[in-house]
């Protein structure tokens, strides 16, 4: 009983710490105490031995219906930090395009002249 508990607890603050978007200069942190919660959490699932008694089943139940929520805003997430990455890419571009305008011309009108 013990690491089911454990493992609604630790459940539940994920589900919480998910809810609670970060702000773009805090979100280090939140992604540190993110992973710091699912690599708990793991730990304990590993530890969980069937045949669990009804009170654990209806833990399990309530798990099941956080972890969809959990998903579902991992994968958000996921998505915001993939539109940042692709941003901060751009910008970098952009600036390398400002500083030398000439680097990158395409050199189609290029020929060769065989006579002196």
């Amino acid at each position: 009983m013990g690491d089911m508990r454990t493992c609604f607890y630790i459940t539940q603050q994920l589900f919480y710490h998910v809810q609670a978007k970060p702000q773009a200069a805090d979100r280090d942190e939140w992604i540190k105490k993110l992973l710091d919660l699912l690599d708990e959490r793991e730990q304990v699932l590993k530890s969980l031995k069937p045949p669990f008694t009804a009170e654990e089943k209806t833990l399990v139940q309530t798990i099941m219906k956080w972890n969809d929520v959990i998903q579902k805003a991992l994968k958000g997430i996921q998505a915001e930090i993939k539109q940042s990455i692709h941003g901060i890419h751009n910008k970098k571009q952009n600036m390398r395009k400002y500083m030398n305008p000439y680097a990158s011309l395409p050199m189609d009108g290029v020929f060769y002249d065989k006579r002196k």
